[in-house]
């Protein structure tokens, strides 16, 4: 647990950029998309479609929207669809930069910003 906080902190003394507004085109990594399978705590689990679980960590920086307005922690639910951005860390666990929440499961938005 005190190794987890560490490497957090690290990220995020490293990398405070991460934290900007939301713009599309800001976003240079591909999005990880799926269903909210479980939240516990500031940990949450996302099943891809392609059956792929990830396990997501939320920061105090991570940022939540539905479309343009701000959404709160408590709007992670299972079932939930959501597009993820952050940084993977080598246990494979996802340090949640950005969490966009979507109204269906057939929308995201952001994988057609992976490339840029």
């Amino acid at each position: 647990m005190a190794a987890r906080t560490l490497v957090l902190s690290i990220l995020i003394v490293a990398f405070p950029g991460v934290a900007v507004a939301h713009e599309g085109s800001m976003h240079k990594e591909k999005a990880i998309e799926g269903e909210v399978a479980s939240v516990t705590g500031d940990h949450l689990t996302v099943r891809e479609k392609a059956g792929t679980v990830t396990s997501v960590t939320l920061t105090a920086q991570t940022k939540l929207e539905r479309g343009d307005a701000a959404a709160v922690q408590g709007d992670l639910k299972p079932g939930a669809h959501v597009s993820v951005f952050g940084t993977k860390l080598p246990t494979g666990e996802l340090v949640a930069r950005e969490i966009d929440l979507q109204e269906n499961a057939d929308a995201f938005p952001h994988a057609k910003h992976a490339n840029h």
